[in-house]
């Protein structure tokens, strides 16, 4: 029996598993709020907590309110951890939902030892796809990757691509998918320029890949970095093209300068700024709880992570399980809230991915490009790393488990 707001009549069952109650299903999040990507991480925290407020408003779910209970982790792997094992074993929370945050490439085996599921994590680690408990709600690296190639080599006609790439979380598998994307379409990944997470010049990189005579740079990076990788080619007057695959941020185009204008950039959610019905729907959730916010594909993310979880709580009816509701989850093949984006909870790791192109205008705002498309040659959503020519700090130590976008 499918849920409505109110209990039914016989009641909901009460403590049904842990963290749920009669009148509450207690559900968790992890952000790295306070970090240099706070901007993306606190906005995608609020989207969450906007949708669950707005179910909440309406009754809730068979008489029972989400309680949300993000964590911050400081973007540390020790933060990531506490936060984890606090939710699940102080807490108790029923299960985990939307989170913006970096090391998730560890929490498998907390997730398994405590049997916690986990919908609407960002999906910036392969291990989120392959994790029974794990359900991201953004297109993994290697699709990521996919999609740029496929755009740059079919429709711009790029041959020779040079990616700026962040060395860990979704930075290796798109590196991994362009190049083998790029080579099934007649381009060739000539060269790679590794960042970590926080660099204060990527003139070396810039230089790097200039010498190598790329005609574009695709950005396997977090959108700080690709401002910060723009702006020093700036500096040289070297201009090929920019494609950038975690860009689809009004600030990103705007923050680059000069030579935003006419760069090229995914958003795997349809854009935030068109106003289909779904779209609208989400904005004025977003803004009615939260004013001032500032729309963005991670954002979206979140949004349709709360919007899942809700979904399966609804449909499942009263006695809420996570076993049940793990069931229920894989039944929702083709989920879309009304952001463009089609999730197959049933089969993450390798369903069909697929994204719209943007292009940054004369006043470096962000105008649709193309239609709706699915990677030219890929299949899997998850691909291995490449080992092509690298340049850039061979020398410098991983921070482990580093973060990422």
């Amino acid at each position: 029996m499918a849920c409505g707001a109110a209990a039914p009549a016989g009641g909901n069952g009460g403590a049904t598993d842990i963290g749920v109650s009669d009148t509450t299903i207690k559900v968790g999040g992890t952000f790295f709020n306070g970090g240099f990507l706070d901007k993306y991480s606190q906005v995608s925290q609020n989207a969450a907590s906007a949708y669950f407020n707005f179910i909440n408003s309406q009754g809730g779910i068979c008489g029972r309110k989400i309680a949300y209970s993000p964590c911050d982790t400081a973007g540390t792997a020790d933060g990531t951890s506490g936060c984890l094992t606090k939710l699940a074993a102080q807490d108790k929370v029923f299960m985990m939902g939307p989170s913006l945050d970096f090391n998730l490439d560890i929490v498998q085996k907390t997730l398994d030892d405590y049997k916690l599921p986990w919908v609407g994590s960002s999906g910036l680690y392969d291990q989120e796809f392959t994790s029974p408990w794990m359900y991201p709600t953004q297109i993994p690296g290697g699709s990521v990757g996919a999609l740029i190639a496929s755009h740059a080599v079919n429709v711009l006609k790029v041959k020779r691509i040079g990616v700026s790439q962040l060395r860990n979380g979704a930075g290796p598998s798109c590196t991994g998918k362009v190049k083998s994307t790029a080579e099934a379409l007649g381009g060739t990944l000539v060269q790679v320029a590794l960042n970590s997470d926080v660099e204060t010049s990527l003139d070396s990189q810039v230089a790097a890949l200039k010498n190598a005579n790329v005609e574009a740079v695709l950005f396997c990076n977090d959108p700080v970095n690709t401002v910060k990788f723009i702006q020093a080619a700036q500096r040289t007057g070297w201009h090929p093209v920019f494609f950038g695959g975690f860009v689809a941020a009004d600030d990103v185009p705007k923050a680059a300068g000069a030579y935003g204008k006419g760069m090229y950039g995914l958003t795997m959610f349809d854009f935030y700024n068109s106003t289909s019905p779904g779209l609208t729907e989400y904005k004025k959730i977003t803004e009615f709880y939260y004013p001032n916010t500032f729309h963005h594909f991670y954002e979206q993310a979140a949004y349709a992570g709360a919007a899942a979880i809700v979904a399966a709580l609804k449909a499942m009816g009263p006695k809420v399980t996570r076993t049940d509701f793990l069931k229920q989850l894989k039944t929702m093949r083709a989920f879309d809230i009304g952001l463009g984006l089609k999730l197959d909870f049933g089969n993450l790791k390798n369903a069909q991915p697929s994204g719209i192109i943007l292009k940054a205008d004369d006043a470096l705002a962000w105008q649709i490009e193309s239609k709706r498309f699915s990677p030219a040659t890929a299949k899997s959503s998850i691909s291995s790393s490449v080992q092509p020519e690298i340049v850039g700090d061979r020398g410098r130590a991983r921070v482990a488990p580093a973060r990422t976008f």
